[in-house]
């Protein structure tokens, strides 16, 4: 998708929206938020600028029916008390359950809602499934896993909802003057029915069932800019909740929904921010202009930024998105890399929600890795830092937190694509773009002839950037967002 497309979409996708603020079914429809110019948040519009087959529009059609089908026989069978175990809260989490192995940190706050029981507050959360299967019997007291299937009423009440939200769709793509818009508001009619809607529409019931079984004061959920988010905070604020939403994202160039308003009763109370950079970002973009921002920072983030050991010989760590098409396009093009340089080492670490063994079992070019490539075995990430001079991503925030501890970012750029360089904004010799295997021979060939005080002097100012980009979390900052009508 080129500029001129992904700024056209936006404009009627915002418009549509904002035309029916009081329609929560054209709210949930996730086409309708343009999060922003990556590849996989593109993909799903390439039908709003390109006409169907006769055979993908019969696709999509039995595709669409044959799920909801599917959902309305699953939900007899389905656990109609799966939020009855949770305690009373002052304070709802919403999360996402991404791996068993998610440990007792939270995988985006940390242990912050710990450090908030350790201060007397009741906190409990409510987990976004992203694992395949079903999960019977999980969960505590303070956590509850959102079923994928609700009850037959609410299944049905959320089918009503999409067939609304698609007749509402389909009249305003009739009454749409110009062509192109047209074009982009009869795929969001399609998209009405799809899973995708329904999920959010079936989060959005969850939280709120978790809002009044709980009895909490606040609601603290991840900002992205998906379409639950925004249902979830109309819920709190129809019952006088104090939403808060947490920018644990990196940001774009082209990000957008996160940054927009919808008006008061879908745009945050407050959204704590990664850092002062994006707090920056989220304040000169115009948008939520009644949003109070505050820099909170990631527990991620020691601290301190931390220059690498030496290391006796070049190592590159290779961290892709947990999103498949972008996980085999950056490691595919460090195996060639590797191929062609064998004094290269590579450390492959995936994304806890794509496990590399699951990558290989699917891609051939990935089943026999060339020896000196291998996978990373270390649970904390900083392990692998402290062995690795270069680091290979593309739309990974992993690079802030390997830039603080001197790594040298080097952005995989595919020709004719909308960036997706966290460090967009960074302008420095230190972060590299490169295009091809010459490209990355280039950078190690020049590394090679700078020692540990060089490096460090180019690296300052990236590190500075990424200080600025990314904090330690402040707890007690968050504490005194809570507290205050609390106790």
């Amino acid at each position: 998708m080129n500029r001129h497309e992904y700024e056209r979409l936006i404009q009627t996708c915002d418009e549509v929206l904002l035309h029916h603020l009081g329609q929560p079914e054209i709210i949930a429809v996730p086409m309708l938020h343009v999060m922003n110019g990556h590849p996989n948040s593109t993909a799903k519009y390439r039908f709003a600028f390109s006409d169907r087959t006769i055979v993908q529009k019969l696709g999509v059609w039995f595709y669409q029916r044959a799920h909801l089908l599917y959902k309305l026989a699953q939900s007899l069978a389905a656990d109609k008390h799966w939020y009855c175990h949770l305690h009373q809260a002052d304070i709802v989490f919403i999360s996402h359950y991404v791996s068993a192995a998610n440990g007792e940190a939270d995988f985006y706050y940390g242990r912050l809602p710990q450090f908030l029981a350790e201060k007397g507050l009741l906190t409990c959360s409510g987990l976004v499934d992203h694992t395949p299967g079903s999960k019977k019997g999980f969960g505590t007291a303070k956590s509850a896993l959102f079923p994928k299937t609700l009850s037959f009423a609410d299944e049905w009440r959320i089918l009503k909802q999409r067939l609304y939200a698609r007749r509402t769709l389909l009249r305003s793509k009739h009454q749409a003057a110009d062509p192109a818009a047209r074009k982009i508001i009869g795929e969001a009619a399609i998209a009405a029915l799809s899973p995708e809607a329904a999920a959010a529409l079936r989060i959005g019931s969850c939280v709120q069932r978790m809002l009044q079984h709980t009895g909490a004061r606040h609601l603290v959920l991840t900002w992205e800019g998906w379409s639950w988010e925004r249902l979830a905070v109309s819920m709190a604020r129809d019952k006088h909740i104090q939403s808060i939403g947490y920018q644990h994202t990196i940001l774009f160039e082209s990000s957008h929904s996160l940054k927009r308003s919808l008006g008061m009763q879908y745009d945050p109370d407050i959204v704590c921010t990664l850092g002062d950079i994006t707090a920056g970002i989220l304040r000169n973009s115009g948008g939520l202009q009644h949003t109070k921002l505050v820099t909170y920072g990631s527990h991620r983030f020691s601290g301190t930024a931390i220059c690498p050991e030496a290391v006796s010989e070049n190592s590159c760590l290779v961290v892709p998105e947990g999103i498949e098409p972008e996980a085999l396009l950056l490691f595919g093009f460090a195996v060639e890399i590797a191929k062609k340089q064998p004094s290269v080492r590579f450390i492959f670490r995936s994304h806890p929600v794509l496990p590399f063994q699951a990558l290989a079992e699917k891609y051939q070019e990935l089943k026999v890795l060339p020896e000196n490539c291998s996978l990373s075995t270390s649970p904390n990430i900083n392990e692998d830092f402290k062995r690795s001079q270069f680091l290979l991503y593309r739309g990974s925030s992993v690079v802030l937190y390997a830039a603080l501890h001197g790594l040298r970012p080097v952005y995989y750029q595919r020709p004719s694509e909308l960036s997706i360089d966290p460090l967009f904004a960074l302008n420095t010799d230190w972060r590299t773009v490169v295009c091809s295997e010459a490209d990355f021979a280039s950078i190690i060939e020049k590394s090679q002839g700078l020692n540990m005080e060089q490096k460090d002097r180019l690296a300052r100012e990236t590190r500075e950037f990424c200080m600025n980009y990314v904090c330690a979390p402040k707890q007690e900052t968050f504490y005194e967002l809570v507290s205050s009508d609390i106790q």
